[in-house]
This record gives structure tokens, C-alpha cells and sequence, in this order.
């Protein structure tokens, strides 16, 4: 009697813990369901300029990274983000300034073609380059 009480209790608890695997769910039509991964956002510094990472989101193909860059130096709206930026080994396809407080705070996106992820090397400048894996 015992035996069957503990082995019931065991399936019960394998059930319970054995029917999704980490980070999956069950949708409510009983089917499992990935959980999006939760960006942390990830930073660098160089001369004065602080990268930041925001957010990266996967669209059509394209991997797009939402970028801010902050310092009291540069005008950074001006500056070529294009030419001498990577992720992966592969250049952007797109760079845009989404909004600049007078070029030294600077949101932007820049868009990759593929779906891509680590090392990124973006650079503004002989002395500007940051190196982010992401």
C-alpha cells in the first residue's frame, strides 16, 4: 500500500515538473510554447562616449539593434556608423537616428541582414570603436 502511495506521489510531482521544459509553456490549447528570451541591455565606454544596447529585435529577416550613445563631446548624429560597424563579420544594412538632443545623446536603430547574434564592433571613429557581445 505504501508503495503505491509513493509511486503515485512521484508521478503526480514528474507530471507537475516534467511537462515543459525550461522556458516553454502550455498555451491554453495544451501545446507547448517557447518563452521569448528577455534582453539585458549591454554597454561600453570609450573617450567620453557611453554604448548602450537597448534592445534587439528579430523583423523579416533582419536583426535590428535600438541603440542609445550619451556623451558631452561629439556630435554623434553625425558621425559614419555605417562603414566601420560589424555583427559577426557582417556590415549593416541601415543605420537611423531615431532622436538626438543636439547630437550628444543619440537614440538609433542599425539593421543587419540575417539573424545574427555576437560580436558586434561599432564604430564611430579611429578612436570610437566599442566591442559588445550580444
Amino acid at each position: 500500500m505504501k508503495k503505491i502511495f509513493y509511486l503515485t506521489i512521484i508521478t503526480v510531482l514528474l507530471i507537475i515538473t516534467g511537462c515543459a521544459k525550461k522556458g516553454t509553456v502550455l498555451n491554453g490549447a495544451g501545446l507547448k510554447q517557447e518563452v521569448p528570451k528577455i534582453f539585458q541591455p549591454v554597454s561600453d565606454y570609450k573617450n567620453g562616449v557611453d554604448l548602450t544596447v537597448e534592445n534587439i529585435r528579430k523583423e523579416n529577416g533582419n536583426t535590428i539593434l535600438e541603440l542609445s550613445l550619451n556623451n558631452h563631446q561629439y556630435d554623434l548624429s553625425q558621425m559614419d556608423a555605417v562603414s566601420r560597424t560589424t555583427l559577426k563579420g557582417i556590415r549593416p544594412a541601415d543605420y537611423k537616428v531615431i532622436n538626438s538632443g543636439s547630437g550628444h545623446h543619440v537614440q538609433s536603430e542599425i539593421i543587419f541582414p540575417g539573424d545574427l547574434s555576437g560580436e558586434l564592433i561599432f564604430g564611430l571613429g579611429d578612436e570610437l570603436t566599442f566591442k559588445l557581445n550580444i
